[in-house]
């Protein structure tokens, strides 16, 4: 064999050895990384990630207008939202300085709390209004092939967190008013994309919020203060029935169920400064996972 095709095989093998080390696909790579917005100093608001196992931290955005609540999509797309209301598509340049974000333009003026449905081809958010001193908002579908928007539904008070069922089928959403005096009251409801018609499904005289649908389908994790402070509470769909999962006087919200529905994360306060923190379904044990000096919201996987 000669020297210059022994070369080519040395070539090909090395090339083919770094392939394999690449992840297959941000779907596999994501499974393994929680994903939330952080407030720092020198930046403001961004998304950021962590890896659960190593628990590295890299930051995802570098808008100049901030960004919050992340969403992905099954090819790795990433959607948020930025302090002006405007909704982006962030498709590639993950981590990168230069990364070019596309603007979801249909909609109206104020948005946020996008969230991709499972196979990618819609985005469902919350656009507000603001008439007479008074706050309004609606929920809002964007078709992401055609990049046109509609209105879902119109309820009176502030609709937020949409979330979507594991069939793409289904949303849960918060709906919410201000009582006499400081009382917040916000359901959860839940609309069928097969008839539009939103069902109440928790309605404690208290704040429900930050709904998330379990991988299975079966349950609904979301917070609730209807015990003094707000914790995670689980919602099952069959039974019709809500129970607590942690009951501690810190705040804790936003659950994020891990990719298998084997537990979930979750914001916490029990140390001071908020944290982010796991829970084992199995041995029902809780454990810290991450502590930041700055500000942190939103966790996803």
């Amino acid at each position: 064999m000669s020297i210059s095709i022994v070369k080519l095989f040395f070539v090909a093998w090395v090339l083919s050895s770094l392939l394999a080390c690449q992840p297959q696909s941000s779907e596999i790579d994501r499974k393994s990384h929680i994903t939330y917005s952080n407030f720092s100093e020198n930046h403001g608001w961004q998304i950021w990630q962590a890896d659960v196992k190593a628990l590295n931290t890299q930051q995802l955005t570098w808008s100049k207008d901030e960004a919050y609540y992340p969403s992905w999509g099954p090819k790795g797309e990433l959607a948020y939202s930025d302090h002006n209301g405007r909704l982006w598509l962030l498709k590639a340049g993950l981590g990168s300085k230069d990364q070019q974000a596309e603007q979801l333009s249909s909609l109206p003026k104020y948005c946020g709390h996008p969230a991709i449905s499972p196979d990618g081809k819609r985005l469902a958010c919350v656009c507000f209004d603001f008439v007479n001193r008074s706050e309004d908002s609606d929920l809002f579908l964007v078709d992401l092939d055609s990049k046109t928007s509609e209105r879902l539904i119109v309820l009176p008070g502030l609709q937020k967190y949409p979330a979507w069922s594991p069939d793409g089928q289904k949303l849960v959403f918060s709906s919410g008013y201000r009582e006499s005096g400081e009382q917040i009251v916000e359901q959860l409801w839940l609309l069928d994309f097969a008839n539009k018609v939103p069902v109440k499904i928790v309605d404690n005289g208290h704040s429900n919020i930050n709904p998330a649908w379990s991988p299975d389908g079966k349950r609904i994790a979301y917070s609730s203060d209807v015990n003094g402070s707000l914790d995670i509470w689980l919602y099952d769909l069959d039974a019709r029935q809500t129970a607590p999962l942690t009951q501690h006087d810190a705040m804790e919200a936003d659950p994020a169920w891990r990719p298998d529905g084997s537990g979930l994360v979750y914001l916490s306060t029990r140390e001071g400064p908020m944290g982010l923190w796991e829970i084992d379904f199995a041995t029902q044990q809780e454990k810290k996972l991450l502590l930041l000096k700055e500000d942190i919201h939103e966790p996803t996987w």
